[in-house]
Formats: C-alpha cells, structure tokens, sequence
C-alpha cells in the first residue's frame, strides 16, 4: 500500500468575500491537514488560508513559490513532501490553480512520478463567463491574455472573430485590468456590428458585471466600469443549439 501524499488543488476566491462563507465544508476539511503548500504568492495565499480557516496554522506550514518567475528545473523538488508522505496544497492567486497558472507544471509532473492528484471544486472565472455568456458551451476556446503588441493584438481579434464566425467557437480571452479599456476599444473598432461580445467582470465580487451584447449595442451604451477590475472578454455569435432567432 502506498505512503506517499497527494496532490490537491486550492481553488482561492476570485473577489474579496468570506471565504468561509464561500468555500464548501468539505473542502475546508480537506485543507485543514495539510502544512505543504505550492503557492503563486505567499502573502494572497497565508491570507487566504487565514480567510478560510481562522484557527489555521500559518507559522507550522511551509510555503514554496511556483510563479512566471521559478526556475522549472526545480520543479521536482517541490514534489518532495509527497515521497514523504505528505499532502500539498497548489495553490492560485485567484481561482482554480493550474487554469492559466503555471502550477500545470506542477501537477503534470505530479501524475509523470506516479502521485495521486485531486482536484477540489472551486471558482472559475474562465467557466464562469462562459456559462453565463449564453454562447456555445461545447466548442469554446481560452486564450489566455492578449498579445502585448497593438499589431498582433488586432491581428488576434480578427482571427479570434473569424473562427467564432465561421465554426462557431466561443473565443474566451483576457489581459491585465488597467488594459481593460484598451482592449474594449479594439474589440469595438474591429469587430463587426452583428458579433457579440461577453464582458464579466469581478466575477462573483459585490460589483460584479456580467453581460451579453452585440458590437453594435456594445457602441450605443458605451465601455462598462472596468478599468483596472479582473475581466473577461468573450466572442460569440447567434447560432446556438437552436439556431439563429
């Protein structure tokens, strides 16, 4: 029989809520053992767990960083509670880790040296603007963040449009809060009149913004009030499982 730990991954908040009034009691309960964390940031990731369980031992744990910034030779290293019997907790900034987070890494090393790896339900801001969009829930793409440069950004959109025009594909995508407004100014000027576009932003916060219109209408009511506020961006079209209304 095996000793060995397992992997579980913390979905964090998406906004600054209770956690204890957010996160499900089986998941506080499998958090409360576990003293080994992977984390994108010490700092959100003590207060989070702080957040979630109040009588947490933050000074007994042991924190290791895995960021854009690690060194990925090391990964394996960051496995070893786990040869020990230990459990350890990846944890995001915000949301589930390993979506758009560099602990995919992490867990796929994981299954490669043969540990168990369990994911615990949690936040998705990802799927949490696609399920409430109203676009095509079976043929969606993630994007990530946008390409920096203005050319390539644009060049971006238009392919982006393109596939959801012509296949019907969900486009979902994002880029740093204080570009928000930057974003949206492009996707107006270079999308058409008839695609639609999601804007969710601060999902799940108390200002939480989630809509739903076409280019078109998007031109009528203006840039929503999201500068500087996590967003999600989504491309679709009219044609749905029931076709075009």
């Amino acid at each position: 029989m095996s000793t060995n730990g397992k992997l579980y991954l913390i979905p964090s908040l998406l906004a600054e809520l209770d956690a204890r009034e957010e996160c499900p009691p089986s998941m506080i309960a499998k958090i409360k053992g576990i003293r080994h964390f992977v984390v994108e940031s010490e700092r959100e990731s003590r207060r989070f767990l702080r957040n979630l369980i109040r009588d947490f031992d933050i000074d007994g744990s042991n924190f290791e960083l895995l960021n854009e910034h690690s060194d990925y030779k090391g990964i394996r290293s960051l496995l070893k509670p786990l040869r020990s019997g230990f459990d350890v907790g990846l944890v995001s900034d915000a949301g589930c880790p390993a979506i758009a987070d560099p602990g995919a890494d992490l867990v796929q090393e994981a299954h490669l040296s043969g540990f168990t790896v369990i994911p615990i339900v949690g936040g998705s801001s990802i799927l949490m603007t696609l399920m409430a969009s109203g676009f095509n829930g079976q043929k969606f793409c993630f994007h990530g963040y946008l390409p920096k440069d203005n050319v390539d950004r644009v060049r971006f959109i238009r392919d982006a449009e393109n596939d959801c025009r012509k296949h019907n594909y969900t486009q979902l995508f994002m880029d740093t809060p204080y570009r928000n407004k930057q974003v949206y100014d492009e996707l107006i000027k270079t999308c058409e009149n008839d695609t639609l576009l999601c804007i969710a932003s601060e999902i799940t916060g108390v200002t939480e913004f989630i809509k739903t219109m076409s280019i078109a209408d998007w031109k009528k009511a203006g840039c929503p009030d999201i500068h500087k506020k996590p967003s999600m961006f989504a491309l679709g079209n009219y044609y749905g499982s029931f076709g075009r209304r």
